[in-house]
């Protein structure tokens, strides 16, 4: 089991690699130094038995990026412990942070941007091959809200789903846009992981009561749609114990859907896993008080390993330095 991720050291976000066996012992360990300002990775994919493709970048605000490097990707070999290769777009009016990563061949992948730099009304995709090399890159437009950002994508068929703030935003796989399709929840609803279900895909995010700038409370949200993108069904979770927020969802081995993500109280969070069906029924939620107190422990990655089993990744905190809200 590889965990790949970031840690906060002397005001520096770095990336690290660590392999675990399956009781969770560490096999070995490695971090990387890099030049960019901060480097966070938000999503990464097995290509092989020896190869991941990862994905991140070091900002989310526009004003942060202006002419610098908002990105990257690259190819990891887990045997070697090394990158074959790195890349980043450097020229002005870069993208943001790639979210998101799909695997269109055994060889070519699309990449999610967050935002565009310079042009804050779109989302971008990059098509790349196993080597790194550009097939094509395009701008998707989202709306012109200013959080309306693009956090995950999903390929069914020949379909790309991609969840926004506010929309689902349908395109083939050469990135010419099939439909683009307006969820009324305004900027209140933040997605963070969208999935695929047997009769449509699932959007796991939070659903802010309060304003952009003071979102409390907020509760974990999920809604459906089907493979036209059109709205099926959303459900809000509350909890007595307070606020709560999704950052993660996979389908369990029995077809059902584990949910990862936190509930907290005034003074600290807790990991907290929610199962469900595909019609958003609560099977089950558990929280767990882990210690130490005070700090934020946020479920960020779940792998389910058989009935009733699963890894779950938590992340701790003393503050919000993850600003992207990605996990491994």
């Amino acid at each position: 089991l590889y965990l790949f991720g970031t840690f906060h050291n002397n005001g520096k976000m770095t990336p690290f690699l660590i392999a675990v066996d399956s009781s969770l012992n560490i096999k070995w360990y490695k971090a990387f130094n890099h030049n960019l300002p901060n480097l966070n990775i938000t999503q990464m994919l097995k290509v092989n038995d020896s190869l991941v493709l990862v994905s991140g970048g070091h900002a989310l605000k526009s004003a942060e990026c202006s002419s610098r490097n908002c990105n990257f990707f690259g190819l990891f070999n887990v045997k070697t412990q090394s990158f074959v290769w790195s890349k980043s777009f450097s020229q002005t009016c870069s993208y943001g942070t790639f979210m998101d990563i799909v695997q269109t061949s055994p060889t070519t992948f699309i990449l999610l941007a967050h935002r565009d730099d310079c042009a804050v009304d779109n989302s971008g995709i990059v098509k790349i091959d196993i080597n790194g090399d550009v097939n094509y890159q395009k701008l998707v437009y989202v709306g012109s809200y200013y959080y309306n950002v693009c956090s995950s994508t999903e390929l069914v068929g020949d379909k790309l789903f991609i969840s926004c703030t506010s929309r689902i935003i349908i395109l083939d796989t050469l990135g010419n846009p099939i439909s683009s399709k307006f969820i009324n929840f305004g900027s209140q609803f933040w997605p963070n992981k969208i999935i695929r279900d047997i009769n449509g895909l699932l959007v796991a995010g939070f659903y802010m009561a309060g304003s952009d700038c003071c979102p409390r409370p907020h509760h974990i949200m999920i809604y459906k749609i089907d493979f036209n993108g059109n709205f099926m069904w959303a459900k809000r979770y509350e909890f007595n114990l307070g606020n709560s927020r999704a950052f993660n969802i996979t389908k369990d081995v029995d077809g059902n859907f584990l949910v990862a993500g936190y509930i907290e109280t005034s003074t600290t969070s807790y990991p907290l896993v929610l199962k469900i069906d595909g019609n958003g029924n609560v099977i089950y939620a558990r929280y767990w008080n882990m210690p130490p107190t005070g700090l934020s422990n946020m479920a960020k990655g779940i792998i389910p390993i058989s009935q009733g089993k699963f890894y779950l990744l938590t992340y701790l905190s003393t503050g919000g330095v993850d600003q992207t809200q990605g996990f491994a």
